[in-house]
């Protein structure tokens, strides 16, 4: 889901970047073929933009891949030393039957449910506006 969300971010930028340019640049020329192609060629553009993988330094990914290698190591460590320590406390806390609620992660879960909410509502309104704009225009053509 997180690939599909990635690669239509990366989709829409660069739709908004051409057409800014389509924008400044072409929007007053006469050539309408010219401009048809650079439109059309915009959206193919940015459909196939985000599968295109540049690599440019392809001699020095091995000297990259120790360092992430390490901190993959030290991150791996880190999560199983937490896990032990979540362990010795759950095992305080059963012996002295006192239980500590965890808020920082409930108040964080609130926070990230409101921003997904108000992000799909702004997505809905978006699309609310565009169908009317679109029958109204229909409604004026016929």
């Amino acid at each position: 889901m997180t690939k599909l969300i990635l690669y239509l971010l990366e989709s829409s930028a660069m739709l908004a970047f051409f057409y800014l340019i389509y924008i400044l640049i072409l929007s007053r020329e006469t050539f309408f073929s010219l401009n048809r192609f650079f439109l059309l060629g915009i959206l193919v553009f940015s459909m196939l933009f985000p599968f295109i993988s540049l690599d440019f330094n392809v001699q020095g990914s091995t000297g990259v891949q120790l360092p992430v290698k390490e901190i993959s190591e030290f991150r791996r460590s880190y999560y199983e030393s937490m896990t032990i320590w979540e362990f010795e406390t759950l095992e305080r806390s059963r012996q002295t039957k006192t239980t500590i609620p965890d808020v920082t992660t409930n108040s964080e879960s609130i926070w990230l449910i409101i921003m997904l909410i108000g992000v799909f509502a702004i997505y809905i309104i978006g699309i609310i506006v565009s169908l009317y704009r679109t029958f109204r225009s229909l409604k004026w053509i016929r």
